[in-house]
């Protein structure tokens, strides 16, 4: 239909030593109804193929010390790829000469994801002692769809002055096949992604070349990763100087200065350890300063009564005694004002 309408029809073709022969097809459909809206959709068929991970991996750590048991990730060439079915619907219309308005919404359906699931414990005599071992297994159990919106406006109230933001809501379900026995993967992926995001950018362009940008954003909490939501800001001011050099004034996370981002996902034996280890030091650093001071001014009278303690109760040796005599006298004897020369010294010795 003329420049109104356009359609691309695409695929990927891609041939790997872990699942074979892949095809990843995609088409794309953009209507331009005026000169200031556009929609576009798009569906698309995408994998995730096996890694070394999956295929290779041998990972033991200990599980129990009564029984000693072990457990132990596998990758036993079983895991086959991930599939993702994708379809988006997209809006963008220029609402005014200085506003801008993005729309995006998405549904995300996957199937053959990965699970963990454990085997059928065995016993190893090497290395001794005698031990029992819980195989995990990297299958194919899990599937499930996501949903979610994007919103994106950008205005520019004067020619010296850009106001932009964003809002994404990401909505993940997941579910197990039936007969799947794993226990956290699907928790912890769940949880490990925001369900609100939002950002908004400033950007004023003052004179005498100055700059003044600031951005706020909030982040709704990632549960299996145990971070809470949290609301910041950053600013930054900019002097160009010249072409080539530039003097900035920065200031970052101003709300809340020390706050988690990330964390270890829940459900990951590796980052489980991990956590703990963060939690041990977290919980030391509570301490406060008051105390850590307390405890070293103690440290130190102790340290210092008990050097008294032993200066008091050991005896010099003999070898202590001449020492101490000698850097004395040193210290006291008062040395002619014309040092002797080496001849001098020499008939000294003769002479004795």
């Amino acid at each position: 239909m003329g420049n109104q309408l356009s359609l691309t029809i695409g695929s990927k073709f891609l041939h790997n030593n872990y699942s074979g022969f892949e095809v990843q097809p995609t088409a794309r459909l953009l209507w331009t109804p005026s000169p200031r809206q556009t929609i576009w959709a798009a569906v698309t068929r995408a994998v995730r193929t096996p890694s070394r991970v999956e295929e290779d991996l041998q990972l033991t750590a200990l599980l129990a010390p009564t029984p000693l048991t072990f457990f132990r990730i596998v990758g036993d060439r079983k895991f086959s790829s991930e599939q993702l079915i994708g379809y988006e619907v997209g809006y963008r219309s220029l609402v005014s000469p200085n506003f801008y308005l993005d729309v995006a919404v998405f549904y995300n359906n996957y199937d053959d994801l990965l699970s963990i699931e454990p085997g059928a414990p065995f016993s190893e005599t090497s290395p001794p002692p005698a031990h029992t071992v819980v195989p995990l297994l990297f299958r194919n159990a899990l599937f499930g769809n996501t949903t979610g919106v994007e919103i994106a406006p950008d205005w520019t109230p004067k020619h010296w002055w850009r106001l932009r933001g964003s809002y994404s809501f990401l909505h993940i379900d997941l579910s197990k096949q039936a007969g799947s026995q794993d226990f956290s993967t699907v928790s912890s992926t769940q949880g490990a992604s925001p369900h609100h995001e939002v950002a908004i950018q400033s950007s004023l362009n003052l004179p005498k070349k100055l700059e003044f940008d600031q951005s706020f954003r909030y982040v709704t909490a990632l549960p299996a990763q145990l971070v809470r939501a949290y609301a910041t800001a950053d600013v930054r001011f900019n002097w160009h100087a010249t072409r080539s050099l530039d003097f900035s004034v920065v200031g970052q996370n101003l709300f809340q200065p020390h706050h988690p981002e990330f964390g270890a996902t829940l459900g990951s034996c590796r980052h489980r350890a991990k956590r703990l280890r963060k939690t041990n030091l977290a919980n030391r650093a509570k301490m406060t300063a008051r105390h850590i001071r307390a405890i070293t001014v103690g440290v130190a009278w102790i340290l210092f009564i008990a050097s008294c303690l032993r200066a008091q109760q050991s005896n010099p040796t003999e070898y202590q005694v001449k020492a101490a005599y000698l850097y004395n006298f040193g210290r006291f004897v008062e040395w002619p004002a014309k040092t002797a020369s080496a001849g001098d010294l020499f008939s000294i010795l003769r002479a004795r």
